[in-house]
């Protein structure tokens, strides 16, 4: 959960937890890793700016298989994916406004006896 820029979790003090952190700013990949993590412990972690093998060999351990971690870089390039169709998508809604702005003025007899348009 997040609160005042800082994520907090409640973890069983039973557990010793590995935290990895991903994310992705300006195309650039940035990730962290932490081991051995007690339950109810605080911890600050700074990410890094990571390549994929760099990710791949931090958080390469027995119970993370290197399908997980490229399942993980395939998601985050997917969410780049994303973020890129979306600007797109706003370009070419501003493209259809500026036409939808011009049509009448360009051929102003456009839509007079054309069924439907008023």
């Amino acid at each position: 959960m997040e609160k005042d820029g800082a994520f907090t979790e409640k973890l069983n003090s039973l557990f010793e937890y590995d935290l990895v952190c991903m994310g992705r700013k300006d195309r650039q990949q940035f990730a962290a890793s932490r081991q051995n993590i007690k339950g109810g412990s605080s911890i600050s972690i700074s990410m890094q700016p990571t390549s994929d093998a760099e990710l791949q060999r931090m958080v390469l351990m027995p119970q993370v298989t290197t399908t997980l971690v490229n399942d993980l870089v395939e998601q985050a390039r997917h969410l780049e994916w994303l973020e890129r169709e979306a600007k797109r998508q706003q370009a070419k809604q501003a493209r259809y406004k500026l036409r939808s702005a011009l049509l009448p003025v360009v051929f102003p007899c456009w839509g007079e006896g054309v069924p439907g348009e008023e």
